[in-house]
């Protein structure tokens, strides 16, 4: 079984009904069932919230895989107790918030004051090291990717300060897979604000499939 957690890109946003998605030329190249849990606009931090709950819940149990394909560290989620519970856990009331203002008003300020460039980056090295971990003790194999914007490491080139800088070297030197490539990588004339077609889903599944198989990239 393989997990895939992430956004619009990974859940195929986008796509034609008879298209395939990411996580399902995940499935055909892993030959192994496939639950997709990403969601349009999902941030980072609900992504690792998804994958706690997985575990503890034992939807994800030993033997099984995971891949995270992380979004912008300018995407952030609120907890909103307007949202209904339409869905069977807690999580449904998170709601995403992104700096353009694609967002409900009563957010607006709450993203102007508390989401900074910084939270972001710290939250995705928080991120990180949590699902790593929490699949480690767990004995399930992890890949994370991301699907466009700034990667972890080159962040650390930044003038951000040495506690930001540590906990990237942290990440670094952990045998933690991360893919180098982007799915908006795969792309061609990728265009901010787009979405990948078909075609790029299935490459980019079998670049990702090449970290679980063991094969050098």
């Amino acid at each position: 079984m393989i997990y895939v957690y992430g956004d619009s890109f990974a859940y195929g946003s986008d796509l034609k009904p008879n298209d395939r998605n990411v996580a399902v030329w995940l499935g055909k190249e892993l030959q192994t069932r496939v639950v997709n849990r990403s969601m349009p606009g999902n941030s980072n931090v609900v992504m690792c919230h998804q994958l706690i709950e997985d575990i503890t819940l034992s939807k994800l149990n030993p033997g099984d895989m995971v891949f995270v394909c992380f979004t912008e560290t300018t995407r952030f989620s609120a907890w909103d107790e307007q949202l209904a519970d339409a869905q069977s856990t807690e999580l449904s009331k998170y709601t995403p918030i992104f700096p353009a203002g694609h967002s409900p008003s009563r957010h607006h300020e709450l993203f102007k004051w508390s989401c900074t460039s910084d939270q972001g980056i710290y939250d995705l090295a928080h991120c990180i090291i949590t699902m790593y971990n929490a699949c480690k003790c767990n004995n399930i194999q992890l890949v994370f990717g991301y699907a466009f914007g700034t990667t972890i490491s080159e962040y650390k080139s930044e003038t951000m300060g040495t506690k930001r800088e540590d906990m990237i070297t942290y990440i670094e030197n952990k045998d933690i897979k991360i893919a180098n490539k982007r799915f908006s990588e795969f792309e061609e004339n990728y265009q901010y604000g787009t979405h990948p077609n078909a075609d790029t889903h299935k490459k980019y599944a079998q670049y990702i499939a090449s970290y679980f198989k063991g094969q050098t990239i």
